[in-house]
């Protein structure tokens, strides 16, 4: 039995209207008249189209309605006609499924039944596809498994869900694989098929533009830690030289405090006002206490790393522990990344 159609321009509107007032008025927009005018149109012509049983044409005005004014239960029921006669009887399903809850909330008893009943009666002669997806898929990071251009959720693999007569296209795509493509072919209503996916190949095109970018990337350190015979006489005369300029800034320093003690005999008075040879000895003071602060500082920092040096240096091997055993050193790669720089390397 078919639920008739409202083809009156008035029942339409009203039924478009009724729901728009279901919501707050503060949620209205200037906008909604003309979605109502232009979804009106589209259902004046949709209505037309199935008289003339020109399915492949009204089902898609009637999609566009229900787009532009989705609190439209009759839009709804009517597109539920239009897929069923059609022969989708799946979509056909679940449009009367969705209008028979929405009738349900806004009150509308009679249409709620009519729509569940007819959902009812498609129940049992819908067509339904399992995509079985091994654990072998599942695995793959960030994998994506579509059905008609429509992703799946991973709760509805491996449940038999339920689709129209028809082909449809199932694409297994994730990052660094080869797409996997399978169509199926839905031959009659209450038909039960399944299909298997299968891992997707991966892609050696991009593994190779891959490693070549790593490559260019890459710089392979080899040995840069092993024996330096050089580092321990360096170390032992980085100390000497350290050494010798502690020794020299303490020399200056002293000689700074003497040429200053020899300003104060007589020269210069306690309020550090100088005879000419007094004024002298003050600025040749000041040059030889620069001169010994400077010297400190940089015979303390060569004597510290003539230390490290020393202390870092491979212990020395003979001429024939070194053919028995492998030499010391560090094997260490270098890349650098998108997101940083990496060291990885074998002391």
């Amino acid at each position: 039995m078919k639920i008739r159609r409202p083809v009156s321009d008035a029942r339409f509107l009203a039924a478009l209207c009724g729901a728009l007032l279901v919501a707050p008025a503060a949620h209205a927009q200037p906008s909604d008249a003309e979605k109502i005018a232009v979804a009106q149109a589209l259902y004046d012509e949709a209505v037309a189209a199935m008289d003339a049983k020109d399915y492949a044409t009204a089902c898609p005005k009637l999609v566009e309605a229900v787009r532009l004014v989705p609190e439209g239960i009759g839009a709804k029921l009517t597109l539920a006609e239009c897929y069923e006669e059609s022969g989708k009887l799946a979509s056909a399903w679940s449009h009367y499924a969705v209008a028979s809850s929405l009738a349900q909330r806004a009150g509308q008893k009679d249409r709620a039944a009519r729509a569940a009943a007819k959902a009812e009666a498609l129940k049992g002669r819908l067509a339904r596809l399992t995509i079985d997806v091994p654990d072998a898929v599942r695995k793959i990071p960030q994998v994506r498994v579509t059905r008609g251009g429509v992703a799946l959720g991973e709760a509805q693999w491996g449940t038999a869900l339920p689709v129209d007569v028809g082909r449809h296209e199932i694409v297994v795509t994730a990052p660094g694989y080869e797409t996997w493509t399978r169509a199926i072919e839905v031959a009659k209503d209450g038909e039960a098929i399944s299909a298997r996916v299968e891992a997707p190949a991966i892609d050696l095109r991009a593994s190779a533009a891959e490693e070549r970018r790593r490559a260019a990337s890459t710089v392979v350190i080899q040995n840069f830690a092993a024996e330096r015979p050089w580092q321990r006489p360096l170390g032992t005369a980085a100390m000497g030289v350290g050494a010798a300029g502690l020794v020299l800034g303490g020399v200056l320093g002293g000689l700074a405090i003497q040429k200053n003690d020899e300003s104060n005999a007589g020269l210069c008075d306690a309020d550090d006002s100088c005879k000419r040879a007094g004024l002298a000895l003050r600025s040749e003071a000041v040059r030889l206490g620069n001169g010994s602060t400077a010297a400190l500082a940089v015979g303390g920092v060569v004597l510290l790393g003539g230390v490290v040096l020393f202390a870092t240096a491979p212990a020395s091997k003979s001429k024939g522990s070194a053919e028995k055993g492998p030499r010391a050193g560090v094997d260490a790669t270098l890349e650098l990344l998108p997101t940083g720089v990496r060291v990885r390397g074998a002391f």
